[in-house]
């Protein structure tokens, strides 16, 4: 099957018209892409001189340690867990001492996997969450901010003891 397409001056003069602002468009494109790079370059170096950067890694001190204990049937009783760890990033406000600041926090933790035993019995017990955070603070010196602020967050807390009682998420 063929088609024939029968031009006369008026579909060429719209052709040429489309054709045409599809080629300008196409032409603007890195333009626009180099005017949006000095935009974002323009907002990083801004934020750099007002703001100072978070970072904070930490883990339980105590995760990992087993207290459990065995009696003379060899049976278990106690928690055995993982070490549980934290990471947080945000901004903070550069202000001058005995200044008030602004703080946004984004963290995530997980106070570390663990199995309870009492005997026979044994749960496997976990606890995760992702929360934000935002806070007005008082710049006392360099190492003494108290805020007051507020978050959003949530958790999940699992305990799952395979049928035995119960299992549950609880958010």
């Amino acid at each position: 099957m063929m088609i024939h397409y029968n031009s006369n001056k008026k579909d060429n003069d719209m052709r040429k018209i489309v054709l045409t602002a599809v080629s300008i468009a196409m032409a603007s494109v890195p333009l626009a892409a180099e005017e949006n790079s000095d935009i974002r370059d323009e907002f990083v170096k801004q934020f750099r001189e007002k703001n100072s950067i978070l970072l904070r890694v930490g883990v339980d001190a105590l995760g990992g340690k087993d207290d459990t204990s065995t009696n003379a049937a060899g049976d278990k009783k106690g928690l055995d867990r993982s070490m549980g760890f934290e990471l947080s990033m945000g901004a903070e406000e550069k202000v001058e001492n005995f200044e008030w600041g602004f703080r946004r926090i984004m963290s995530i933790y997980g106070y570390g996997d663990g199995t309870y035993y009492n005997g026979a019995y044994k749960a496997d017990i976990s606890n995760a969450g992702i929360e934000t955070t935002a806070a007005r603070y008082f710049k006392a010196t360099q190492y003494f901010k108290p805020y007051v602020g507020v978050g959003l967050g949530l958790n999940i807390n699992s305990y799952d003891d395979n049928g035995d009682y119960r299992t549950s998420d609880d958010y």
